[in-house]
């Protein structure tokens, strides 16, 4: 009888240990949130965004702006990028050929282009936030 009590007694002990010191060995603090997801992005290479162009500003030597509208979320409110437009911008048509009067073309405003582009200035170095500059321009449809 003395051999079960005691081997009782000494399971008990041994099995009661791991599990305290296991408790003992937790974080007592959850580590700070580190905030919402972002995006993370290699400014290196080229990136590309398919949606509807909102409003074009031309200016006279080829360069403006071009505001396009972007889906995202079901339900949610739509994105909208401003992409920077310079002379070295390739604007071209559904096939690949060069759109005949570039960014003061017409069909340009209301319909749906897929834009290349880079985050960093032409010459080299970081940009602004949310400043992107476009290296093409392509017509997917024109409005109807």
């Amino acid at each position: 009888m003395n051999r079960v009590v005691f081997s009782l007694v000494l399971g008990l002990l041994v099995g009661a240990v791991p599990v305290g010191v296991a408790q003992d060995s937790k974080p007592k603090d959850s580590p700070p949130a580190k905030g919402p997801l972002r995006e993370k992005i290699d400014p290196d290479f080229n990136r590309s965004l398919t949606g509807v162009v909102e409003k074009v500003e031309a200016k006279e030597d080829g360069s403006g702006t071009l505001k396009l509208r972007s889906s995202g979320p079901a339900g949610a409110t739509p994105y909208q990028y401003t992409f920077q437009i310079d002379g070295k911008t390739k604007i071209t048509d559904p096939e690949g050929k060069p759109l005949a009067d570039g960014l003061k073309s017409r069909v340009l405003a209301g319909a749906a282009v897929r834009v290349a582009f880079v985050d960093e200035k032409p010459g080299g170095g970081k940009a602004p936030p949310k400043t992107h500059f476009a290296q093409e321009v392509q017509l997917i449809r024109a409005k109807k």
